[in-house]
């Protein structure tokens, strides 16, 4: 879909089938009103059964830092953060960096021909459950949990309880030394682009 309004620029409908492949359906308007109230009412006339998640994928252009996006994105940082409160909705934020003015790491723009879905867990509970079953419905070419490991001993009580809760996804244990979180996710997360699965 669109940004609010009643229709769709005539040069992203022509662009469109070459960017998303031929047949995909063209995106929608999606309606009038601010961002935020027109996306409500748009992700709440979804029609779809008890249990079922809409996920809501934001595209974004990241071209400063993080002062200066959080005062000109503040529209999009609205939305985000309160989609988050509405039941049965998923949140998923697709950031390209510019810097300087060369998207980081992304070559020509397309379509993935392989996806790779982690989920990171803390524990075996619930909400974990209720996350790797939607990780698995996504359909990705690999799915993995990922714990980050600070306690050892947690780590072992964690994989025991993944093991009786008989979760089909397998769990990785990521050592994180100093309690660092953010370099071993990030290796992680580029790790995964390079690995190829084998049949």
């Amino acid at each position: 879909m669109d940004a609010p309004g009643g229709s769709i620029p005539a040069r992203l409908l022509e662009q469109w089938p070459a960017f998303a492949g031929r047949g995909t359906p063209p995106p929608e308007p999606l309606g009038k009103g601010s961002l935020t109230h027109a996306m409500h009412a748009y992700v709440r006339a979804i029609p779809r059964d008890p249990g079922d998640l809409v996920t809501v994928m934001t595209p974004e252009v990241v071209r400063e830092g993080l002062f200066w996006y959080l005062v000109r994105k503040r529209d999009l940082i609205r939305l985000k953060g309160s989609m988050l409160r509405e039941p049965g909705v998923v949140v998923t934020d697709v950031p390209v960096v510019v810097e300087p003015g060369q998207p980081v790491g992304v070559g020509r723009v397309r379509i993935p021909s392989r996806t790779v879905t982690l989920v990171f867990v803390s524990s075996v509970n619930d909400l974990t459950i209720r996350a790797v079953n939607y990780a698995r419905g996504l359909g990705a070419g690999v799915t993995r949990a990922i714990y980050f490991d600070i306690d050892p001993e947690q780590a072992h009580r964690l994989e025991e309880a993944w093991f009786d809760a008989g979760l089909e996804v397998p769990l990785d244990i990521v050592e994180a030394p100093f309690r660092d979180l953010t370099t071993p996710c990030s290796r992680k997360c580029a790790g995964s682009r390079l690995v190829r699965t084998r049949s």
